[in-house]
């Protein structure tokens, strides 16, 4: 390159080498000269469209074809990838046409064929039509060629269906296609476990870390078996020897950081490991991307921000990194940048109704109602049954104080696709936002017929108390837990229900449940603590400390923990606590509050003043200042 920076051979060979490093951005600035060089370099311009796609670009790999399939003599390889791309854009019926003539041109090609059926299979989801045929194709294709593709599409299908026995049955066939390679068995591993079979899950992860040691899809889905069978350090030292064994395995030093933190690692632990990670590799957008959530997650939006803008800097044309970069200015409230950001991703994705969604989200913010309904609208236009577009459409509506639009598009919705929970699932938010309690019950209900989640069954459960049905609610509830014995989330729901209505021996029941369930559940720890604090019973404190092991330096955990370090007559301890809690968060008036009544006790009086008065001065926007007046008062 340095000596002859122009050679189309020599542009091509570093952006096949780019791309196979997963670089594809640099491949695709490679790739390009390369084609501008040598614009009848078939390889390079194949090559071109595949990095495109890979960088979901599909619009751009379209036009880098386009000379190539206007041809009457085009190969099928260009077809295909020319189809490809019409498909990942959202146009099928030009995407099958395309497929079809490359069929012609190479009628025995497997792939071909597997792909014009997966055009097909998807224009018939669109349609609610009849999935039969192109089915039949996928089947006699898995069973008569070589090739895994259409045994990989039939997979997915079958996994959407929730169908884990025909699943099982291509995944059977997809093993003897690929006998060396860990696919088969890590993917036979995901479908026992959703069975519940974790014995066989395990037997087969293993399996395919004897085809492929250190394969991480086989290790995420061992450590998410040790994380149910209680055994976390068993899942961090899983993926501790990878990092030992391959110090720049990137993705290896990702999975162990947010491994660490979903064990309870502090934010800043796991946030140098991930920019550990991604100093390995700058050109890998796993661990950046990873940052950027982390810190999302944690409330750090100042420094999300600024770990988007590194990413975008190293990786300017990677379009979720630049998407994380308009989540970020979003988050922090900057609608203007966010605007600009996304229609940066607009106009080079012009067919994705996800940034229309995404800008119509940052008018929202700006106060620009009008331009956030036109976005919505385009973005409806690009695909009518977009559920992104169609909630953030029907929430605008709600919030403009027109809950019958937002149901109307609910229903819309569900007409389109009877057999989808989502369209349900709209009308019972709608409702729920307008206070149409029993309307959201009725929704939600019907959501739940058509897919099991936690989610729904608690939104059901809700919204028939607030529509006065407690009786029918509890029902719900008896019977939700029958079938669903293992449901932690409901459980701890239940808990929080209870512990809001000041039932404390239903409320500890319940947590304890839900404990049973989820050992590490630090929430639910903490929960307890409280409830056994208030009710003065032992072990309060060491629930709390628990709570505050799993998940540490939470201000309210800690709180919780001063809290019960007093009721167990650990003042001292429990006025360094609280300390603690309000130094993480000195703008939460009830932290300084707590802090201020425990060295009143304490006989404090000039510290508590300080507090007292900090929280004065705060007027009415802090609803505790009658107390507030009269600790001052007593002092």
């Amino acid at each position: 390159l340095t000596t002859m920076p122009e050679n189309p051979r020599v542009l091509l060979s570093a952006g096949l080498a780019e791309y196979q490093m997963q670089h594809y951005s640099l491949a695709a600035g490679f790739l390009g000269r390369a084609v501008k060089a040598a614009p009848q370099q078939l390889l390079a311009r194949q090559m071109l469209a595949q990095s495109y796609l890979k960088m979901a670009l599909p619009e751009k790999a379209s036009e880098v074809l386009q000379p190539v399939v206007e041809q009457a003599g085009a190969d099928a390889a260009s077809l295909a990838l020319a189809a490809e791309a019409e498909l990942q854009a959202g146009d099928a019926k030009r995407s099958e046409t395309l497929f079809k003539r490359a069929a012609q041109v190479a009628p025995d090609a497997g792939r071909t064929r597997a792909t014009i059926a997966q055009a097909q299979l998807a224009q018939a989801q669109s349609a609610q039509g009849n999935l039969g045929p192109a089915v039949a194709e996928l089947q006699n294709l898995a069973t008569t060629k070589q090739d895994s593709q259409a045994d990989l599409a039939l997979l997915n299908l079958r996994l959407r269906q929730n169908d884990y026995k025909a699943a099982l049955v291509v995944i059977d066939g997809l093993e003897k296609k690929r006998p060396n390679e860990p696919v088969a068995f890590v993917f036979r591993g995901r479908v026992l476990m959703l069975q519940g079979d974790t014995a066989g899950a395990a037997v087969n992860f293993e399996k395919a870390l004897q085809k492929v040691p250190h394969h991480l899809p086989a290790l995420d889905g061992l450590a998410a078996l040790d994380m149910l069978a209680g055994k976390p350090d068993q899942a961090r030292q899983r993926f501790q020897a990878v990092v030992k064994a391959q110090p720049k395995n990137v993705r290896a030093r990702v999975s162990l950081a947010e491994l660490e933190g979903r064990l309870g690692a502090p934010d800043a632990v796991v946030v140098t490991q991930l920019k550990e990670a991604a100093a390995i590799d700058p050109l890998d957008p796993t661990p950046r991307l990873a940052l950027v959530e982390r810190l999302l997650a944690s409330g750090e939006r100042a420094a999300a921000r600024a770990a988007a803008q590194d990413a975008v800097a190293a990786l300017p044309d990677n379009l979720v990194v630049l998407d994380a970069l308009g989540r970020t200015q979003l988050a922090s409230g900057d609608s203007t940048g966010a605007a600009i950001t996304f229609s940066r991703l607009a106009a080079q994705q012009p067919r994705n109704p996800q940034h229309q969604v995404r800008l119509a989200e940052a008018a929202r913010i700006a106060g620009d109602r009008a331009t956030a309904t036109r976005s919505l609208k385009k973005a409806l236009e690009l695909q009518p049954d977009d559920l992104p577009a169609q909630r953030a459409m029907a929430l605008l509506a709600l919030e403009d104080k027109r809950p019958q639009d937002g149901v109307a598009l609910a229903r819309g919705l569900q007409k389109r696709l009877p057999k989808d929970a989502a369209g349900f699932a709209l009308e019972g938010e709608v409702e729920a936002g307008a206070r149409n309690w029993a309307a959201a019950a009725t929704a939600n209900a019907a959501a739940l017929e058509r897919t099991k989640s936690s989610e729904l069954a608690l939104r059901l459960h809700r919204s028939l108390r607030e529509a006065g049905k407690t009786a029918d609610a509890d029902r719900w509830a008896a019977k939700w837990m029958a079938a669903e014995p293992k449901d932690a989330t409901f459980v701890y729901y239940l808990g929080t229900v209870a512990m809001a209505a000041q039932d404390w021996p239903q409320a500890e029941s319940r947590l304890r449940a839900a404990l049973a369930l989820q050992p590490r559940h630090a929430l639910a720890t903490n929960n307890l603590a409280w409830v056994l604090a208030t009710q003065r019973k032992p072990g309060a404190v060491a629930m709390a400390e628990q709570a505050n092991a799993l998940m540490p330096d939470r201000p309210a955990l800690l709180d919780t923990l001063a809290m019960a370090q007093d009721v167990e007559d650990q003042l001292s301890k429990a006025v360094d606590t609280q300390k603690r809690a309000v130094a993480l968060d000195p703008r939460d008036p009830a932290l300084r509050l707590r802090l201020a009544r425990l060295l009143v006790k304490q006989g404090e009086k000039s510290a508590a003043r300080t507090q007292l008065d900090a929280l004065a001065k705060l007027g009415p926007s802090f609803a505790g200042q009658a107390e507030v007046a009269e600790l001052i008062k007593a002092l």
